[in-house]
């Protein structure tokens, strides 16, 4: 943060990228995106993760992902989209 400079660029995400959250422990990174999905990475290795998106489940979005957040011990992730 106090240089500015940009450290690693994450690819993986097929589309635009809305939010992006850090887990408290700091070892990963979730994104949200136009796809409707979340991708996460680790940050140690900074290698893809995994992908949260389950086609035709009530637990996926139908629209983009605008926000994202990681509860305060880590174990939810909590996302949200405007209709």
């Amino acid at each position: 943060m106090k240089t500015g400079k940009c450290l690693y660029i994450f690819s993986g995400q097929a589309e635009a990228v809305l939010s992006v959250g850090i887990s408290p422990d700091g070892k990963e990174i979730i994104s949200g995106s136009v796809d409707q999905k979340i991708s996460s990475w680790q940050l140690d290795t900074k290698k893809f993760h995994r992908i949260f998106y389950y086609l035709n489940s009530p637990y996926s979005h139908n629209g983009f992902v605008n926000t994202i957040a990681y509860s305060p011990d880590g174990k939810i992730i909590a996302n949200g989209k405007y209709r």
